[in-house]
């Protein structure tokens, strides 16, 4: 670790960080060229050549990042955030619906989609007031509000679009953040409980059609799903505040504090899980539906997971040998999700497991040397920026490779540098530059 840290402070490029990139843009172009040909040998699609006019720009903005002043980024960062947030409003107003969600928006015969660069506005803007501060100066209540509402707008807004995969990269961008910037523990244990108590609340509502009539999941899912028993249940949880708080106020004893803690979290997420739960899309369910039980649809909402596993299955240690994957060239996976969502289920078919070790250590590799860079930065804005963009990779790749190996539900989050899409490379290769300024900028 220590001769790690000393080769990074000796030398102002980060050859290892760039050449893990290198490798995960060739891995990723390499078998966006194999989703596209067909059983027949024919290609179906030009993907594999977008998607090298977008590395081509995705470099130049990388080139760019890397040497822009970063002072300057920096004193327009509230003005990039704000345009940003108005582009995400006018998308969900006014761009045409894809896919049931609208979150693009033409551009000289070019789908853009203005969330991938939200990402980018809202990591400069956010890590430029956690990080304007003193270091010995530890993230209170109101640091946690003011930057828990620079990340509910582009949240917000996203959702609006119909976008939940992409909408959710914000949240641990920002929690992670404010976790190693020193936020208060006590309040972030509380965010942590809150987001696993809103997780398991909702799985419970969207499988009550689907649990046993009289389990105890069923019973459990009927307090939420019916209006009376809800209405029940959270005017007995309303009344249950007044002793804890009382007991609080007059004992001072750590019980009450706890039993309080537990109130507040369950009436707080009773109350979001039961909102989502009536606004979500019958598409969203089912994603959730067939993560936890596959098996029950297999030939609609379960069908990509399930072919997802066969071909990271079969592929075994060594794959079947490049372009003579089953599930992408004949079709098993939908011609927009082999190349995108599932184009790690193509290299776990062709390349097997040498291949998509690769990509876990390239990745490894990636994140350690901005984790790396990140620690050595004395800068805390600075520090904050690598912080918050080695949190969406980890983000990113945790999501996409989970989703299919069916660790976590399906979502559309692409693997960075990998899946096909300009928005999201160009994005990544432009945060990436940042990291790069930021060391060889010696601001650290």
């Amino acid at each position: 670790m220590v001769a790690m840290l000393r080769n990074l402070q000796e030398h102002p490029i980060d050859i290892i960080l760039v050449v893990s990139t290198a490798l995960l843009l060739l891995i990723g172009e390499v078998y966006i060229f194999s989703s596209s040909i067909a059983a027949d040998g024919n290609i179906e699609n030009y993907q594999f050549l977008r998607q090298l006019i977008w590395i081509i720009g995705g470099l130049g903005m990388m080139i760019l990042f890397a040497r822009i002043k970063l002072d300057f980024l920096l004193a327009y960062s509230s003005q990039l955030y704000y345009t940003v947030m108005l582009v995400l409003l006018l998308t969900g107003l006014l761009a045409s619906s894809r896919n049931g969600t609208r979150a693009w928006m033409g551009f000289f015969g070019l789908g853009i989609q203005p969330s991938e660069f939200a990402k980018f506005s809202y990591i400069i803007f956010v890590s430029r007031y956690l990080g304007s501060r003193n270091e010995e100066e530890r993230p209170g209540i109101v640091t946690l509000l003011v930057s828990l509402g620079i990340t509910i707008l582009p949240m917000g807004l996203v959702v609006f679009q119909g976008d939940i995969g992409t909408a959710s990269v914000f949240a641990p961008i920002w929690f992670i953040s404010l976790y190693v910037m020193g936020g208060n523990f006590f309040l972030l244990n509380h965010l942590f409980l809150f987001g696993g108590l809103l997780t398991a609340l909702l799985f419970l509502q969207i499988w009550e059609p689907h649990a046993e009539i009289g389990s105890l999941i069923w019973n459990l899912a009927h307090v939420f799903t019916v209006p009376q028993t809800f209405m029940t249940y959270m005017i007995g949880l309303g009344l249950l505040l007044l002793p804890a708080l009382g007991g609080l106020i007059y004992f001072k004893s750590s019980i009450y504090r706890v039993a309080l803690s537990v109130i507040v979290l369950l009436f707080s997420a009773s109350i979001i899980t039961w909102f989502l739960n009536s606004w979500m899309r019958p598409y969203m369910k089912d994603r959730i539906v067939s993560f936890l039980n596959p098996d029950l649809d297999k030939l609609d909402s379960g069908w990509n997971l399930t072919q997802s596993l066969r071909a990271i299955g079969s592929g075994g240690m060594w794959g079947k040998g490049y372009l003579k994957g089953l599930i992408a060239h004949y079709g098993y996976l939908p011609e927009q999700s082999q190349s995108t969502d599932f184009l790690f289920a193509v290299i776990g078919e062709e390349g097997g497991l040498v291949i998509a070790t690769l990509v876990f250590v390239c990745y490894f590799v990636l994140i350690l040397r901005m984790i790396l860079i990140a620690r050595i930065c004395e800068d805390l804005v600075l520090r904050s920026i690598v912080i918050a963009i080695s949190a969406m990779f980890f983000f990113h790749f945790l999501q996409n490779v989970g989703m299919t190996i069916h660790l976590v539900p399906i979502t559309g989050i692409p693997l960075l540098l990998v899946s096909y899409g300009g928005s999201s490379l160009v994005t990544a290769m432009a945060l990436l530059g940042l990291v790069l300024n930021i060391h060889a900028q010696r601001k650290i």
